[in-house]
């Protein structure tokens, strides 16, 4: 088969849960009622709109307008492409919550493959959105990979821990893929973003819960995992908020997305700067050309090396200029803490140059 449409069935798949019964009447309310809603979405490049041909064609913009035929609607999309919940966690305050959504959406199913602190940096993620925005509808939507991986069992005790809605996009259709009754193709032009026949399914299903069966509220749980602390209390340091103390050949540089980088070049440059706080990880460039390594200390301790170097998979295409995270302080005393980068003169067998990119730090 290559094409889906919506029906019955595949929402009934769908839908993990409707969640807290009040939280949805509470939205239905401000909807009947004509009252202006703002629609929070975060996630990673399925929700920032990789592989819609438009932006009007993203699973969040469909979602927006379903909500403009009802009453006023403001989207803030929050979607970055390459994060995972580490970064949500520690942006979600200044990218998201501070707009004072009323429905929010989380989507980070795909991003988490990879990253070794999902079982508690998404809690985290979902504990401030819900401490931050007590009544807002939170909707947790899980997506999937060509291969059909998903950390949907992995988000699902937190999901349940504190009644979250969920939308399971995975559930909707793997089982026509995996029956040999749908190509991928018909809803992805890759092995993970959805086209645009993918991104209107989303919206469908997000939207039957939207204004299908009534859910109620409860208060904030204690969490699952203490370790959540490690983001929930967080933030991200951008460049120009480091509290130098030293510096020799390193300079701000502007980035993307609005971020400025700290970077050198030369073997020998070094920069050393304070902060406060049990938990520290640098985000850094990785990418396949001309970058280098530095070694990280933290209070004269051990040094730990960061590859700057993207080592391409055998047959691939993709080069990187993703950003990595590195935990270099965990559990730590709230110091002041000093930590020193020093450029290393060597390198990547493969790499041509030195250079380094500081993206920003996750501080906990």
């Amino acid at each position: 088969m290559d094409a889906i449409e919506f029906s019955d069935e595949l929402y009934r798949r769908a839908l993990v849960s409707a969640g807290s019964p009040e939280r949805l009447l509470r939205f239905r309310r401000m909807v009947a009622e004509g009252r202006p809603v703002v629609y929070g979405a975060i996630g990673g490049s399925i929700t920032e709109g990789a592989a819609a041909s438009s932006p009007g064609s993203r699973y969040v913009s469909c979602i927006a307008h379903a909500i403009q035929n009802r009453t006023a609607c403001r989207l803030v999309n929050a979607g970055v492409g390459a994060t995972d919940t580490r970064f949500g966690a520690m942006r979600c305050r200044e990218d998201l919550l501070r707009h004072r959504p009323d429905l929010i959406t989380i989507e980070y199913a795909v991003n988490d493959v990879n990253n070794p602190d999902r079982d508690f940096s998404f809690e985290a993620l979902v504990r401030q959105c819900m401490g931050s925005a007590p009544d807002a509808l939170i909707v947790v939507i899980f997506t999937l990979r060509e291969d059909g991986v998903s950390m949907q069992e992995i988000q699902l005790p937190v999901c349940r821990h504190y009644d979250l809605a969920m939308i399971s996009y995975h559930d909707a259709i793997w089982p026509e893929l995996s029956g040999g009754n749908l190509a991928w193709s018909a809803v992805s032009p890759d092995n993970i973003h959805p086209n645009d026949v993918g991104h209107r399914l989303i919206a469908d299903l997000v939207t039957r819960l939207l204004f299908g069966q009534p859910v109620e509220a409860v208060p904030l749980k204690a969490p699952l995992d203490p370790r959540c602390a490690e983001y929930e209390g967080g933030r991200v340091v951008r460049a120009e908020e480091f509290e130098v103390d030293s510096v020799r050949g390193w300079e701000i540089a502007d980035s993307v997305r609005g971020y400025r980088r700290w970077t050198a070049s030369e073997p020998g440059a070094e920069l050393s700067f304070t902060f406060s706080g049990p938990t520290l990880l640098i985000g850094y460039r990785k990418y396949a050309g001309e970058f280098g390594r530095v070694s990280v200390s933290v209070d004269g301790g051990e040094e730990t090396v960061l590859e700057g170097f993207f080592e391409m998979p055998p047959g691939g295409t993709w080069r990187g200029g993703h950003i990595a995270l590195e935990k270099i302080l965990h559990a730590a005393g709230d110091g002041p803490h000093q930590v020193t980068v020093k450029l290393l003169p060597d390198r990547h067998p493969e790499s041509a140059g030195h250079r380094f990119d500081i993206e920003y730090l996750l501080k906990g």
